[in-house]
């Protein structure tokens, strides 16, 4: 979104987010990283404040507020300053909260109906909202009728086909993105060790762990094991060495366990493998099947399963992306139309 903005040549942006170890430098875009925080701590409870105090000095005419944390004080600005708002809605907050092992159980009900509240009340104050998802329209109702379907789908140009995987070559498989057990990270790495009874493998895990408990655990099942790698971790993950894992891969996997969180996403990897005609081993559950079913770009695995080769024998003998990488895969050609009308429009109807 913020490259888009950038290059439309009509805006100053101002980007407040996360730290990382090295700041792009993009023309017309200004980067305020705010102090790195975990998730259980003082720092990030002040965070709302430093925004606030943020906005007050940069004087946005329009804010793009990605997380529920940040609602109340955007709210609290456009009444004091009259600014417009958009919510860009990246998660269904309550189900992440809810039905995953993020937070301790005496916590993760009434923190996620807390988030809940937040979005209802807050509803008057939002002019717009943006979805990541087509399936939340399914999920939840507080967006009105003002929103658009925007996705995580791919910024970058079309890549070449890959070569059709060899079963006597070796296997190399990628695996991006947050690194969580609600993701599915362990499953990755024991289907990786299931599949190397059958052929030399190996996996590379490029993402950032938020949870430090959970980072410890994925450590201690990879650690000295030459069939796995880790790119991040710790540390937050740039998407050009995500891209680049990507180019260098012969299929990818995607192994989301089956719960209420992720049923009706589409991981943003989806869209960078489809983009890179890259296939991909998933869970199978019937919305990915179905988006994936017209480039037959991925192969359904029970990743519960130790009898993997089927796996195998479907990723080197199956035809895939007949038809190429399908251009709803791409940032410009889906969705940046839709974000720029959106904030033109909001921009012009001062």
């Amino acid at each position: 979104m913020g490259v888009s903005l950038s290059q439309a040549s009509k805006y100053d942006l101002h980007i407040i987010g996360f730290p990382v170890k090295k700041l792009s430098t993009i023309p017309g875009i200004t980067f305020h990283p705010h102090p790195y925080f975990t998730r259980l701590s003082l720092k990030r409870a002040v965070i709302p404040f430093r925004f606030f105090k943020k906005c007050i000095q940069l004087k946005p005419e329009l804010i793009i507020v990605n997380t529920h944390e940040l609602l109340i004080v955007s709210c609290l600005y456009k009444t004091l300053f009259g600014v417009k708002l958009i919510y860009d809605v990246q998660e269904n907050y309550y189900r992440n909260l809810a039905h995953t092992n993020t937070y301790p159980i005496l916590l993760k009900w009434p923190l996620a109906t807390y988030v809940r509240l937040k979005e209802w009340v807050t509803r008057p104050w939002i002019n717009h909202y943006f979805l990541a998802e087509q399936g939340y329209l399914n999920e939840f109702s507080f967006h009105k009728a003002n929103y658009t379907v925007i996705q995580n789908t791919f910024r970058g140009a079309l890549a070449k086909k890959f070569s059709k995987y060899q079963r006597s070559e070796s296997l190399n498989l990628v695996l991006t993105g947050t690194l969580a057990e609600h993701y599915g990270t362990l499953d990755a790495i024991e289907f990786v060790k299931n599949i190397s009874k059958y052929t030399s493998v190996h996996l590379r895990i490029v993402g950032f762990a938020p949870n430090k408990e959970f980072l410890s655990l994925l450590l201690s099942r990879i650690s000295s094991d030459s069939r796995f790698s880790l790119v991040g971790g710790a540390e937050w993950v740039s998407h050009n060495v995500i891209v680049k894992a990507i180019q260098q891969a012969d299929a990818g996997i995607i192994p989301y366990p089956r719960h209420k969180a992720t049923q009706n996403k589409l991981p943003t990897r989806i869209f960078e493998y489809l983009a890179h005609q890259l296939p991909f081993f998933i869970t199978p559950l019937p919305y990915w099947i179905n988006y994936c079913k017209p480039s037959k770009a991925a192969i359904p695995v029970d990743f519960e399963s130790s009898h993997q080769v089927d796996a195998l024998n479907k990723l080197s003998k199956w035809d895939f992306y007949p038809k190429g990488a399908p251009r709803e895969a791409f940032w410009n050609l889906q969705d940046e139309p839709k974000f720029l009308q959106v904030i033109k429009e909001l921009l012009d109807h001062k």
